[in-house]
C-alpha cells in the first residue's frame, strides 16, 4: 500500500505528514525514460533527511524499497550506492496513475536511544525504543508515473554467418554494434530463461564501440596513449555515425560527462545496467 497519510505507532516514524523527527524530510522523483530490452529502469532520486537512518542503511540494519502500486502492490529493493530497479515488462502493468514510493525497513533489531533527530517528545524515552527486524521506519512522498516512458535505442543486433573463420564476430555498423555467430549454438538461445549468457557479447561490444568512440574524437595534437588516458568530454562529441550519437545519448543520460580508458567499465555498466549481476546469476543458476 502507499501511505497517503499521517500514521500511528508505537516508535517513530520518519515522513512529510508528521513530526516525529525534528526535520522529517523524505523526497523522492522517479526517472522513467526508458525501456531496456525487456526491463523497465527506474532511476531513484532520494533526498532523506535523517543521518540516524542513512547510518541503519549503511551499516545494513535497514534497507530501501521501493514500492509500486498499480494493479496491485510491489516491492523492489536497491541500495544508496545503485539507486536503480529494474522491474520485467511481464510484472508489472505500468500505465498512467501507477504511483511509487520509498520505504526504509529494518533488517534487525535498532535501538533509538542515540537518534538524536527525534522530537524533543521522545527525549525522557528514546533509550527504550527498540524497532524489531522487517519494521517500517520511514516512507517518502509518493510519486505518479504520467506516462513519459519511451524504448531505449537499439544498441546491437545478431546475426548468423555460417561462413565465419571464428566462432564470433563483434563489427560496428553505423547504427548498430554487429554480433556474428557461425551457428546457432553460440546464441544462446536454446537455454531458454538463462538469456543473460549473451551478455558476454554485449559487454565486449560496447568496449568496442566506446573505444571507437574515443579514438575518432581525440583531437590531431593527441598522442593515442596520452588521448586514451584524459579521454573526450562527451558533450562536445558532435560528429559520428547514429551509433556514435546514440552512445553520446545514453553516456550523457547516465551521467558520464568525460570517457577515458579508465572509466570504460563505469560507462559499460552504466549503459548496460545489470549486465554482471544477471550474467552471474543466470551462470550460478545453471549450475544449481
Amino acid at each position: 500500500m502507499i501511505y497517503k497519510q499521517a500514521t500511528n505507532f508505537s516508535y517513530p516514524i520518519l515522513n512529510n505528514l508528521q513530526n516525529d523527527y525534528i526535520d522529517g524530510n523524505f523526497n523522492i522523483n522517479i526517472m522513467t525514460d526508458y525501456k531496456f530490452g525487456k526491463n523497465y529502469q527506474f532511476n531513484i532520486e532520494l533526498d532523506l533527511g535523517s543521518n540516524f537512518l542513512l547510518k541503519q542503511i549503511e551499516d545494513g540494519k535497514a534497507k530501501l524499497l521501493l514500492l509500486v502500486s498499480s494493479v496491485g502492490s510491489s516491492y523492489y529493493e536497491f541500495t544508496l550506492d545503485n539507486p536503480i530497479v529494474l522491474i520485467p515488462d511481464n510484472r508489472i502493468y505500468l500505465k498512467e496513475r501507477t504511483e511509487f514510493q520509498v520505504i526504509v525497513m529494518s533488517t534487525s533489531v535498532i535501538s533509538f536511544e542515540k537518534n538524536e533527530e527525534l522530537h524533543p517528545f521522545y527525549k525522557d524515552f528514546k533509550n527504550e525504543i527498540k524497532v524489531n527486524k522487517g519494521k517500517l521506519l520511514a516512507f517518502s512522498n509518493h510519486y505518479t508515473f504520467k506516462g513519459d516512458i519511451k524504448k531505449a535505442p537499439r544498441l546491437l543486433e545478431y546475426r548468423l554467418n555460417s561462413k565465419l573463420k571464428l566462432p564470433v564476430d563483434i563489427e560496428l555498423g553505423d547504427d548498430t554494434i554487429v554480433v556474428e555467430y557461425k551457428d546457432e549454438s553460440y546464441n544462446f538461445n536454446d537455454l531458454g530463461a538463462h538469456n543473460s549468457f549473451k551478455n558476454f557479447y554485449i559487454y565486449a561490444g560496447l568496449q568496442k564501440a566506446l573505444l571507437n568512440l574515443i579514438s575518432k574524437n581525440l583531437s590531431d595534437s593527441d598522442e593515442s596513449s596520452l588521448g586514451l588516458e584524459t579521454g573526450v568530454a562527451v558533450e562536445r562529441i558532435n560528429e559520428g555515425t547514429d551509433l556514435d550519437m546514440k552512445l553520446k545519448d545514453l553516456l550523457l543520460y547516465k551521467g558520464v560527462e568525460t570517457l577515458h580508458l579508465d572509466n570504460i567499465d563505469q560507462a559499460v555498466q552504466l549503459i548496460a545496467n545489470g549486465i554482471i549481476e544477471n550474467y552471474k546469476n543466470d551462470v550460478r543458476s545453471a549450475n544449481d
